[in-house]
């Protein structure tokens, strides 16, 4: 067996493995929009979702990306001049991996024949998606929408570091400005 067959099946377990747990962040603006109105904020939690600890770390992390573009938090809409609305949802997905070992044609068509085997493994795991609206407070129209996307871990330090990691990339160029369209 030629050392291609080990190498090529690790080579594409690891570009498949890292794609299956790599984050998402998508984000869409209105392009019409005058930003230097925008300066501050009150946020919600549009529909409750995983727990209340892991909702107040998601708050935590849209008030910190906000705080850092020079935005205020209010205590009221009535005070704020944009309203942050928080989606979360979570889904259960199956993964699968397969191994495979032995003989054949080291996959490019050449190499020695012979019996292989395979070994599939499968798991479920849990993807959530965070959706963060803004909304001007005074025409109710939807302003920016931020989603993100990653599997959700049992451990709520790894969870709340992925948070902080979709908002960073979610606000990385916030407020939108007309060069960024």
């Amino acid at each position: 067996m030629s050392i291609r067959t080990p190498l090529a099946t690790l080579c594409l377990t690891l570009v498949v493995a890292g794609s299956a747990s790599a984050q998402k962040v998508n984000t869409d603006w209105d392009h019409g929009a005058d930003w230097s109105k925008y300066n501050s904020y009150f946020v919600d939690i549009a529909k409750p979702f995983g727990t209340q600890l892991g909702q107040q770390r998601v708050v935590a992390a849209v008030d910190s990306a906000l705080q850092s573009r020079g935005w205020k938090k209010m205590a009221s809409l009535d005070a704020a001049s944009a309203a942050v609305i928080i989606n979360g949802a979570g889904q259960k997905e199956e993964t699968s991996t397969t191994m495979y070992t032995g003989g054949g044609y080291a996959g490019w068509g050449w190499g020695g024949g012979g019996m292989g085997m395979a070994t599939t493994s499968t798991s479920q795991v849990t993807v959530g998606t965070l959706v963060v609206d803004i909304f001007d407070v005074m025409t109710k129209q939807l302003l920016f929408r931020g989603q993100a996307s990653d599997q959700v871990s049992s451990n709520a330090e790894k969870n709340t570091k992925t948070v902080y990691k979709a908002m960073a990339k979610m606000f990385k160029a916030f407020p939108p400005s007309a060069s960024s369209k």
